[in-house]
This record gives C-alpha cells, structure tokens and sequence, in this order.
C-alpha cells in the first residue's frame, strides 16, 4: 500500500462532495446505454485514506516495496485488539452458569475446572490427615502394596516368646538350619 507518488497529487486530502445517493453501485465497463463507471478523485481519496487508517493503526509505514502491508497491518491490529476488552469474558459470566458450563466445555475443560480449590474427594485421592483411614478395602489395599496388617504379620513369623514352639514343622526346620546331625548324635 502506498499513496500518489507522482507530481500531480496534493498534499492535503480534497474535501469529498456530497453523496448522491445512498444504494450501492458497482463498476462497469458499459453496457452499450452508459458508459463505463467513472470513479473519480472522492472514490479513489477514500479508498486510499481507508487503507492508508489500516496501516496507520496497526503501525505499518507505508512502502512503495512491500506489497504485504495491509496483511500485516490487519494482523498486528487483530493481535493487539484480542483482548482489550475491559471486562474480558465478563459476558460469560453475565450470561450465568449455563453459560460459564458450556464455554468450559467448548474449551474441553473439565467440571474441576469451575473450582477455586480441590478437596481430595474431587480427584479420588486420599486425604493425608485421615492416614489411610478413608481407605474403603483395606484387605485389597494391603495386597495391592505388597504389605501385611499387624496380625497378618504376627501369623505370618515367628514370635520370640514362643521360642521356636510356633514352628509348624520343625524337622524341616531343623533340615534347613543344617543341624539333621547334630540333632542325631543328641
């Protein structure tokens, strides 16, 4: 985008004339009844002053060599007015819950999304202060993690106090230890 580049334009923008007429029109090359359209210094100044307001506000200079001006004029402008709103997305919220739900799911948020926090019951985890007590299948969970309730561990070794009396089979016992012999020749 540029503007008159020769001798023959002003520097001042003419005034317009008045409208004559307020339905729209479009260029021909004549129909054999009227001639071509004629369009006229108004027609071509407005023109020129619309796209030259383009470059000016999404602060592109004009240059007579680059022939993607306006292109990065509208980019800059759609970039820098994306969220200039004063209230931005308060029409969301003016609209209501109904409203506020939909635009989450249209975004593919989640319900946790809607929360300011989240409570161990919002993400099925367990609380830390209750240590393990909110567990619902304790069995399953020891299972789970590879470990024994406290009687499970007391059936499963062998208590001190017994002094080896809680040894269900003590031949193997005696076997594994490698006293066969030794309990022989006693």
């Amino acid at each position: 985008m540029y503007f008159v580049d020769n001798n023959s334009g002003v520097t001042d923008m003419p005034p317009l004339a008045p409208s004559q007429g307020t339905q729209v029109k479009w260029f021909t090359e004549g129909d054999g009844r009227k001639g071509i359209s004629h369009i006229g210094q108004d027609w071509l100044n407005i023109v020129q002053a619309e796209l030259l307001a383009i470059l000016t506000e999404g602060k592109v200079q004009p240059d007579k060599a680059k022939l993607n001006q306006l292109v990065t004029a509208i980019k800059a402008i759609i970039a820098a007015n994306a969220y200039s709103r004063k209230n931005n997305l308060k029409e969301i919220a003016d609209a209501g819950a109904e409203a506020q739900a939909a635009a989450r799911r249209h975004l593919g948020l989640g319900g946790l999304s809607g929360k300011d926090s989240l409570a161990a019951a919002d993400v099925g985890a367990l609380e830390k202060s209750r240590n393990f007590d909110d567990v619902l299948d304790k069995p399953t969970a020891r299972l789970n993690l590879d470990v024994y309730s406290k009687g499970e561990g007391d059936a499963r070794y062998l208590r001190r106090d017994q002094n080896g009396a809680d040894i269900p089979d003590k031949g193997t016992f005696i076997n594994n230890l490698g006293l066969r012999e030794t309990v022989n020749k006693a």
